[in-house]
């Protein structure tokens, strides 16, 4: 349990202040002890990534998306003062204390606080404001008003309840790789995961862990009661699955998976809603290497206790060393480094992991405590040192105190082993002696240049942290963020750039002004502010803004770490069946990354017109993934009959295309890295329309004024059901990319964009993707090609659908008039041979499969075929180019695999108009 030692301080204080009488002097009797400062009461909302900009009457402001089980939480705090010196440190958090209200929030109430205040680990006592209710995605934003009470003091803040825009699909998170010694035998590990749902209108997630059941495909991990979780995380325990006595045992991998919680674990059948592949590894704990945060920016550990960014890494002191200065009055997060080590096979790379917490594994303490103001938590590791003043009245030897970290676990007698170290914290004065500003993101420029911001649609936001080197603190210690409470920021130029937040926050984020008028560019200054009632300290950054006009936003991709390049089409496959194959083997890739490239017109002005500039990782740049195909100057297209008249060529109506269902805006993929489209890991058959934004509004939808790619890129799931099928499918979608853009471009005015064969194949996707997507199991592939052709998936499942267009059977059919395969048909025919359900399925099946066997059907080898085909070659138009039809058609039936795709584009090549 936290306990705070201020209280107590508080009570001495006073009673020795009543006993002593007065002196005057910077430690004398007659000055008041440290009390709360009401006038230095705030509000502050947490997560820091739900903050906004202050309002006009400088009250807090947040966001809340409205998904029906998220939340954000606000905290009261106030600085300290004895009466002379005021805004002393640290803050004291009354949060429990306020009596708390929200209002604004409709009938019925879309948000309510909750029943009681919560312990937030180093973020100390928050009240919770939960969404309670989901808005639906059209529904108007709602500004709610949060109000705290503490005695005669009242402070208001705007929460801003967003309706829900999911980007993606959900997906799990939380720890994919489980070290577990192989030598102990009941050897357990703890953790907990979550099922997330990315939203484009924020950058907290939303929590969906309380609406689903979390599955394993494996004994071996076990998720605790109950399902659904209530608490917002699934604990689980992972148990030993390897054999005490193997000399070299080898990582075992499973699955992690979410369904709906009326379905059971123990049904193979029911739909996965996410999967996360795990693997268990054979490790055990070799060392601990402990190292301390000065003012974590709000809480740097999720939920699973390991810390979450490099960012707050790059923060921890102490690493590899014996002591450390640390300054009074701040926060203080302890993190161990613990290195996992498989005593079976000593050339095992280490598994390294940063963890504040561990359950029942990882454990703190400090000794003595008397640097202390809230004692270090044991199980989490973060604590509150005592103020400066609090401070001066100790003794140097009581400056010192000694963090234990220690990771317990049992070896196979039965034995409790500690690993641990230890660090001393040496406590130094609270005074800053010096004040710098640095960039968060760790790109600094080279010596002697500024910061530059580009005003355009483009311009960046620069984040940056006050720090501060304490007077006390040795030559070569580094100095640490400084607490939020003591900095304000302000810029030299109000008309070109802004700052928020503007104060009370160690960071802050530079940006260009909405209301900028254009033509005003120029250096402008950020200064930082630093004032905790003993140091009044300022630190200067200049920034050159720079008018540069966009000229063009371009869609690059990338494959297999290539260099990235416009590409229209490009395929991805199974993930759980990609993770299975061979090293060196060629499949389709699991996902496909995404850049963003930017033509300046700077680059024009110099005589470059290939952009060059890589803005994939610019906040304004957003990347979105609709159901439906690309077509012409950046658009998307999601009609299976977008002209009204296909096929074309030839002039007979496709039937059923009116009864396909609406596409929607279901993907095949999720976004969780900016630039990644990943397939989902489910069976599917699909294409989504990949292109990106310039988000210039902030609202992270794409409005029509807003500046799109110069191109759009389908991508293609492709149903892959085995490794034999999936080993050849980087061929089959090379194969593919020709088949799919047959026909671009036709017509007086180009009405089909995107060819004739790629609408057809997305119209029975959106019958076929989710029929697959209910399927889990093995799946004979021969089925699966069948009903793809056929479109008929009873075959499959009884209660599954036809397609009313077929299947891509269609595909085919469409190009038999006499502009496209009418000649070919006419000379299958007189070989006594049905085109659709012979050659023509051999032909798509050798597409889907890239498998040469399906070249040795029967109809390529009849010598009376070969010899019709044969004779036509020479003769009059339309088929006096049949003859190389011929041999190419007799050359497929000799090849292997790997030299398909050349002779397959020769043949399609031949087919374009």
């Amino acid at each position: 349990m936290k306990f705070s030692k201020i209280i107590l301080s508080l009570t001495l204080s006073s009673s020795l202040l009543v006993a002593c009488g007065g002196g005057g002097g910077s430690r004398s009797p007659d000055r008041l002890g440290l009390q709360l400062d009401k006038d230095t009461l705030r509000l502050v909302f947490q997560p820091s990534t739900a903050r906004t900009s202050a309002g006009p009457s400088g009250e807090p402001r947040a966001n809340l998306p409205g998904t029906g089980n998220n939340s954000i939480s606000v905290q009261m705090l106030g600085a300290q003062t004895d009466g002379v010196e005021t805004n002393l440190l640290p803050e004291l958090n009354v949060t429990r204390a306020a009596t708390w209200s929200l209002s604004g929030v409709g009938t019925p109430a879309v948000a309510t606080l909750a029943s009681s205040i919560r312990d937030a680990a180093s973020l100390g006592d928050v009240q919770d404001i939960l969404s309670s209710v989901r808005l639906m995605t059209d529904d108007s934003a709602i500004e709610a008003t949060v109000q705290g009470v503490y005695e005669n003091k009242t402070l208001i803040g705007k929460v801003f309840i967003l309706p829900p825009i999911p980007s993606g699909l959900p997906f799990i998170s939380g720890v994919n790789i489980i070290p577990i010694n192989p030598a102990v035998a009941d050897e357990t590990f703890s953790t907990v995961y979550q099922l997330l749902q990315s939203l484009q209108n924020s950058s907290t997630p939303e929590n969906r862990t309380n609406l689903v059941k979390f599955c394993s495909s494996s004994d071996f991990a076990e998720f605790g009661a109950p399902q659904p979780s209530t608490s917002g995380v699934a604990p689980v325990v992972f148990s030993n699955p390897f054999d005490p006595a193997a000399a070299t045992p080898s990582p075992v991998a499973f699955d992690i998976y979410t369904i709906d919680p009326a379905d059971s674990c123990d049904n193979i059948d029911a739909p996965r809603i996410a999967t996360l592949p795990v693997q268990i590894v054979p490790a055990q704990v070799s060392s601990v290497d402990i190292c301390a945060i000065t003012n974590p920016d709000g809480n740097v550990c999720g939920e699973n206790g390991l810390l979450l960014s490099e960012t707050s890494l790059s923060q921890c002191r102490g690493l590899g060393a014996d002591s450390i200065d640390v300054p009074a009055a701040q926060r203080l997060q302890m993190v161990a480094k613990v290195s996992y080590l498989n005593p079976a096979n000593a050339s095992q790379p280490a598994l390294i992991r940063y963890q504040c917490s561990s359950a029942n594994s990882l454990a703190w303490s400090a000794d003595p405590t008397t640097i202390y103001s809230i004692d270090l938590d044991e199980t989490d590791g973060d604590a509150t040192f005592i103020s400066r003043s609090a401070y001066k009245e100790l003794d140097e030897a009581d400056t010192r105190s000694t963090v234990n970290g220690t990771y317990t676990y049992v070896d196979q007698s039965g034995s409790e082993i500690a690993v641990e170290d230890e660090l001393e914290l040496h406590l130094v004065d609270a005074e800053v002696g010096s004040l710098s500003i640095e960039r968060i993101d760790g790109m600094e420029p080279a010596e002697g240049e500024n910061d530059l911001i580009t005003l355009n649609a483009l311009s960046p936001s620069i984040g940056y942290r006050a720090m501060c080197q304490f007077v006390e603190f040795e030559a070569n210690t580094d100095a640490v963020q400084c607490p939020d409470a003591a900095v304000s920021w302000s810029l030299s130029s109000d008309t070109i750039l802004e700052a928020a937040p503007e104060a009370e926050s160690a960071t802050t984020v530079v940006s260009e002004r909405e209301d900028r008028a254009d033509g005003i560019d120029g250096a402008v200054v950020l200064t930082a502010t630093y004032l905790d009632g003993v140091s009044n300290l300022q630190a200067q950054r200049t920034i050159d803004t720079v008018e540069d006009d966009l000229v063009e936003l371009h869609l690059l991709q990338s494959e297999s770490g290539s260099d990235p390049q416009v590409d229209a089409f490009s395929c991805v496959g199974r993930q759980d069946t990609v993770g299975t194959l061979q090293d060196g083997t060629n499949y389709a890739p699991a996902q496909q990354q995404f850049y963003a490239y930017a033509l300046f017109q700077s680059d024009v002005d110099a005589g470059n017109d290939t952009p060059t500039t890589d803005v994939t990782d610019n906040p304004s740049v957003i990347f979105i993934a609709e159901r439906g195909y690309a077509g012409d100057n950046g658009t998307c297209i999601t009609s299976a009959d977008p002209t009204g008249n296909l096929p074309s060529p030839g002039d007979t109506p496709i039937p059923g295309l009116d009864q396909l269902p609406d596409g929607g805006e279901t993907s095949s993929f999720s976004t969780e890295n900016k630039g990644e489209l990943k397939a989902d890991g489910t069976l599917r058959l699909g294409t989504v329309c990949v292109r990106a934004f310039i988000d210039n509004n902030g609202d992270n939808i794409l409005d029509e004024n807003e500046i799109t790619t110069v191109e759009s890129s389908t991508v293609l799931a492709l149903p892959v059901v085995d490794d034999d099928l999936l080993t050849f499918s980087s061929e089959l979608c090379g194969i593919l990319e020709p088949v799919l853009t047959l026909g671009a471009g036709l017509g007086p005015n180009g009405e089909l964009p995107a060819g004739v064969v790629l609408p057809l194949l997305y119209g029975v996707s959106l019958v076929a993707d989710p029929v697959l997507a209910a399927l889990d199991g093995p799946i004979p592939t021969d089925e699966l090609i069948v009903a793809l052709l056929s479109g008929d998936f009873a075959q499959l499942n009884e209660n599954f659908p036809t397609s009313p267009v077929g299947g891509l059977g269609v595909i085919t059919n469409a190009l038999l008039g006499d502009e496209g395969l009418g000649p070919v048909v006419d000379v299958l025919d007189s070989c006594v041979l049905d085109p659709t359900t012979a050659v023509v399925t051999d032909l798509l099946t050798a597409l889907l499969t890239a498998d040469p066997g399906a070249f040795q059907d029967p109809a390529f080898q009849s010598e009376e075929c070969q010899a019709v085909l044969g004779d036509l070659g020479g003769g009059g138009d339309p088929a006096e180019n049949l003859g190389p039809l011929a041999d190419l058609l007799q050359t497929l039936s000799e090849q292997s695999p790997s030299e398909l795709q050349d002779l397959l584009d020769q043949l399609f090549g031949f087919l374009q108009p």
